[in-house]
């Protein structure tokens, strides 16, 4: 069961990574031409703030859902609903809280950053229709996440997601030729983030009978709440400070290149994470039932398949950024996109990250909120310490040589903290995997900084993409076929099975 619902999570996680990457790219493009990059530079730095709100969840999310693996496991719906009846109530008063801080930041947002083509009404406005999808994700949408997330049915969310996503880029890419205020556009186009509340609410409503969110008295069932709130802020701290500090150091042109890098690099961090969506919740299952041996096992093949796939997909972006940002940007001349040295370290920095993804899964999954707190606040520290000391110095790049440090912290910290309390899962394997996906990756961008391929058109630019993949294809399946032959038959094994095909 757990295999069939990774399969069903994947498959459409897979559809609404690939329709918000596309739509990630058109968007931005999209308001760069018709609105100009200072404007763009305006969204970008407006939707990294109201990110930074969403903190008043208060860790609701992470909490409900380490909660209900074992009553949901287990089939008792009083104490399910006991926990959605808490969530909802939580999630009532912190959507409360975050328009009180979209008020806030509406005025002064409005009246201490100056941009010539939008005035302070249209700020304000701008800011209230991108900070719509955070009011209905508090007020209606969250409480029918956390119990789909819990039950391993991540792809109704995300089918209801992609649904939301197409119809808002639609709306963007429509209107942008037709509505003069960029404002106005994005106050529109958020009326179809309720798209995604009335089809998991359909859903919930058809498929768990009994389910209510109207128990009183429920508060103190979210006791790992506090803990999770507290990771929140400092993973907001680490994920938003750079923008933040971009806003502070450098010009809203410049925010924009940096958004523009930073939005690439997220994308295919997006298309890695597909592979690990919808296992947090089997391995909490997996956790809660203290099947180590199953643990191991599931783990393992995991994150071969995992670090395989960042190999693939990060040689493909060492080489292939800058050409993409020249075909992707354009004609557009009032900002100098095209930085190499800034590709480079975005794309190291998105590599790092990735790495570091497997063990963090876990930590969410065993609910390891308070053992990581120090190790999350060293983490966040040296992003926003390192990034200002060296943004000052060295702008954009310097904000990203923070990230890296950071990054790197991380890592380091994440595999001895992970072998310690997991001891079926080994420290040594997880190095070795680590070390050989980073030196394809820097392998193949030395050779694309020999061989200069900056300049290719797109059917070059694809073709270059395939040639890569299938080399690094290759490579993984010798090395694996030579060092760790039982994983790889594992991993055969298991697509088998999916595929129904097991003898």
């Amino acid at each position: 069961m757990r295999t069939k619902a990774f399969l069903y999570s994947t498959f459409s996680t897979v559809i609404m990574q690939t329709v918000q990457i596309v739509a990630l790219f058109i968007i931005p493009k999209t308001i760069i031409v018709f609105y100009g990059s200072e404007v763009n530079g305006v969204v970008s730095s407006i939707t990294q703030f109201l990110n930074y709100f969403m903190v008043v969840e208060a860790g609701l999310s992470g909490a409900a859902i380490f909660a209900l693996y074992e009553p949901l496991a287990n089939k008792e719906k009083e104490k399910i609903n006991i926990i959605l009846s808490a969530a909802k109530n939580y999630y009532y008063k912190s959507g409360f809280a975050y328009l009180l801080l979209l008020l806030v930041f509406a005025f002064l947002y409005s009246n201490l950053i100056s941009v010539s083509s939008i005035n302070k009404f249209e700020l304000v406005i701008l800011i209230f229709g991108l900070g719509f999808a955070g009011l209905t994700n508090f007020f209606s949408l969250a409480k029918y996440r956390v119990l789909l997330t819990s039950d391993q049915k991540t792809y109704i969310i995300s089918t209801a997601t992609t649904a939301s996503v197409i119809l808002f880029t639609l709306i963007i890419v429509v209107g942008a030729k037709n509505i003069s205020s960029v404002a106005a556009l994005y106050m529109i186009a958020s009326v179809s983030f309720l798209l995604r509340t009335f089809i998991l609410k359909a859903y919930v409503k058809s498929n768990y009978k009994g389910i209510v969110y109207n128990i009183k008295g429920t508060t103190s069932v979210l006791g790992k709440r506090w803990d999770v709130l507290y990771l929140q802020l400092l993973g907001a701290v680490h994920s938003g400070s750079p923008m933040i500090l971009a806003t502070l150091i450098v010009s809203m042109k410049d925010v924009s290149v940096f958004s523009v890098y930073n939005l690439i690099v997220m994308g295919v961090i997006t298309i890695a994470s597909v592979f690990n969506s919808g296992l947090g919740s089997s391995f909490g299952d997996v956790i809660v039932k203290r099947e180590w041996e199953v643990l191991r096992k599931a783990y393992d093949e995991f994150e071969a398949m995992y670090f395989s796939i960042l190999s693939i997909v990060f040689s493909c972006v060492f080489i292939l950024l800058i050409p993409f940002i020249r075909l992707y940007i354009g004609v557009v001349s009032d900002a100098e996109y095209i930085k190499p040295l800034v590709g480079f370290l975005a794309t190291l920095n998105g590599f790092l990250f990735c790495l570091k993804s497997p063990h963090g899964m876990l930590v969410i999954s065993a609910g390891l909120f308070r053992e990581t707190r120090w190790q999350t606040l060293i983490q966040g520290s040296l992003v926003v310490i390192v990034g200002l000391i060296c943004g000052v110095v060295w702008k954009i790049e310097g904000i990203l040589f923070g990230m890296i440090v950071s990054n790197v912290y991380r890592l380091i910290d994440l595999n001895i903290f992970i072998s310690k309390y997991f001891p079926v899962i080994k420290r040594k394997k997880t190095i070795a995997r680590s070390i050989k996906s980073f030196i394809i990756v820097i392998l193949f961008s030395l050779i694309a900084r020999i061989f200069q391929i900056d300049y290719l058109s797109l059917w070059g630019w694809m073709g270059y993409g395939l040639l890569i993949t299938l080399i690094v294809l290759l490579y993984e399946l010798l090395y694996y076929i030579s060092f760790d032959r039982v994983v790889l038959v594992a991993l055969i094994n298991r697509g088998r099975y999916i595929m129904g095909q097991q003898i």
